[in-house]
C-alpha cells in the first residue's frame, strides 16, 4: 500500500484504498459491530485492475469471481450481512464505468451501497438513493496551488488569487475543453465531445483542443499543467462531458473557478449521469446543465446567458468547492514521497496542507465529509426523521471575499 508500483501509477482509481485508510482513523468508526449503522467492506479492487486483470472499465470475469469470494467470506464469517440483507454494507468501485453489471454478476450486492465515480442512472449501473457518486481522486495540491480560491503564496505569486471576483467579460474564452475526443469511439463521452468538436472547433471564443488529434488550438500539442489550469481560469464555462465513464472535468473546473457546463446524457435511452453528492449539493446553483439536443444552439445559449445568473453561479463555486475535493492530508500517491527509498509520511501531509495555505479547517468540509453527511442523512430518512436543511456553503475565505466583491 505504501510502495510505489502499479497502484501508484493508477492514482486516479485509488479511492477504494484511501477511504479504508480514512475510516480507520475516523471518529465515526466504532469497534462495537452491534451498534454500527454501516459496515465497510475493503476490497482494494483498484490494485487488481492491471496486474490481476480485474478490468479497468468494469470488472472482468476474474474481478467478479474475486468479489464473489469476498462477499461469501463476509457472509460466512460474520452475522451482520444477513441481519439486513446487505443494505448496511458499503463497497467502493473506482472502475471507469463504476458498478456496471456488478449486481448481476455478484448477487450479494443487489441491496448494498456502492460508492463509485460514475453515476449513469441506469438499473445495471447506478441506483440513486442506494449508491453514492463521489468525485475522482485528483492531485489537489497541484490544483489548489493555482486556484483563485486559495490564498496560498503560489496563488498570489501567479496572480490567480486576484481573479476571485473576475467578471465574465474578463474571461478570454466563452467555452473551453482540453482532452481526448476519440472520433472513432462513438460511445466515448456519449458522443458529446465529438459533436461539439466537429461543430465548433473554429468558433470564436471557443478553446477546444483534441490532445489526440488535429486542432486549431494546436496539433497534438499537450498543455502543460499550468497552461491547462490557466485556460480553465480564463473560461466563462468549462465543458464537463463524461469520458469512457467518469470524468475529472467538473472538479478541475470548479477548483479553478470556472462554471462547469455539464452535458452528460444519452438521447437513445433518455437517461443522464448523476453528479457527486447530488443528495446534499444543489448542482444547479453552481453549474449549468444542458443536453445533447442543445448542442446545435450552444454558442447562442452561452453568449446570451444572463450575467447576473452567471455571477451567482460563480459566487456559489467560491463557497462550495471544498465539498467536491479530497482535502485529507494523506491523499497523495506514495511513490511521489519516497525519501531515500522509504515512505515519508510528513512529506505527504506537508504537500497537501501547504496547498490550503492557512485554511486547514477546510479539510472538515471536503469530499470525505460529504460522504459522511450523505450517509448520516440516509440514516435519518430510514428512521423517518425530518431532514434538516443541509448548509452546503463552507467557511472558505473565497466565499466571503467573493461575496463582498459581488455586493
Amino acid at each position: 500500500f505504501r510502495r510505489p508500483g502499479r497502484w501508484d501509477q493508477s492514482y486516479l482509481y485509488s479511492l477504494d484504498a484511501k477511504i479504508h485508510r480514512w475510516l480507520l482513523r475516523s471518529p465515526y468508526r466504532t469497534l462495537d459491530a452491534d451498534t454500527a449503522d454501516y459496515f465497510f467492506v475493503p476490497t482494494y479492487l483498484s490494485l487488481g485492475f492491471y496486474d490481476y486483470e480485474f478490468g479497468l472499465y468494469w470488472l472482468s470475469a476474474r474481478g467478479n469471481a474475486f468479489l464473489r469470494g469476498v462477499m461469501e467470506y463476509v457472509q460466512k464469517t460474520w452475522p451482520y450481512f444477513k441481519r439486513n440483507g446487505g443494505t448496511d454494507h458499503i463497497l467502493v468501485m473506482t472502475n471507469d464505468k463504476g458498478a456496471t453489471f456488478i449486481r448481476g454478476a455478484v448477487k450479494q450486492l443487489r441491496r448494498a451501497t456502492i460508492i463509485s465515480q460514475w453515476g449513469w442512472m441506469r438499473p445495471h449501473i447506478h441506483l440513486p438513493q442506494q449508491d453514492i457518486v463521489v468525485p475522482p481522486m485528483l492531485r489537489v495540491d497541484k490544483l489548489l496551488e493555482q486556484s483563485p480560491f486559495v490564498n496560498s503564496k503560489a496563488a498570489r505569486a501567479s496572480g490567480a488569487a486576484g481573479s476571485i471576483a473576475a467578471d465574465s467579460e474578463d474571461r478570454q474564452y466563452l467555452l473551453s475543453f482540453v482532452g481526448s475526443v476519440r472520433f472513432h469511439t462513438p460511445g466515448y463521452s456519449m458522443g458529446v465531445r465529438q459533436a461539439i468538436y466537429r461543430r465548433y472547433n473554429s468558433t470564436a471564443r471557443f478553446f477546444l483542443r483534441d490532445l489526440r488529434g488535429d486542432s486549431t488550438m494546436g496539433v497534438h500539442k499537450k498543455l502543460e499543467p499550468r497552461e491547462y489550469l490557466r485556460v480553465l481560469q480564463q473560461s466563462k464555462f468549462c465543458l464537463a462531458p463524461s469520458g469512457m465513464g467518469f470524468s475529472t472535468r467538473s472538479y478541475e473546473s470548479i477548483a479553478q473557478g470556472c462554471v462547469p457546463l455539464i452535458i452528460q446524457d444519452d438521447p437513445l435511452t433518455n437517461t443522464s449521469v448523476a453528479q457527486a453528492f447530488e443528495e446534499i449539493l444543489p448542482w444547479d446553483a453552481f453549474s449549468l446543465r444542458l443536453y445533447q439536443r442543445d448542442i446545435p444552439n450552444l454558442p447562442h445559449l452561452l453568449d446570451s446567458f444572463p450575467m447576473s445568473k452567471w455571477r451567482q453561479l460563480r459566487h456559489n463555486l467560491a463557497c462550495m468547492w471544498p465539498r467536491v475535493l479530497w482535502l485529507q492530508s494523506d491523499n497523495e500517491s506514495p511513490g511521489e514521497h519516497l525519501v531515500g527509498g522509504r515512505y515519508n509520511e510528513r512529506a505527504v501531509t506537508d504537500n497537501v496542507l501547504a496547498a490550503l495555505g492557512d485554511e486547514h479547517k477546510l479539510t472538515n468540509y471536503d469530499a470525505w465529509e460529504s460522504v459522511i453527511q450523505t450517509l448520516k442523512r440516509r440514516l435519518l430518512q430510514k428512521r423517518n426523521a425530518t431532514l434538516p436543511p443541509f448548509d452546503w456553503k463552507t467557511p472558505a475565505r473565497s466565499c466571503e471575499e467573493d461575496g463582498r466583491t459581488s455586493a
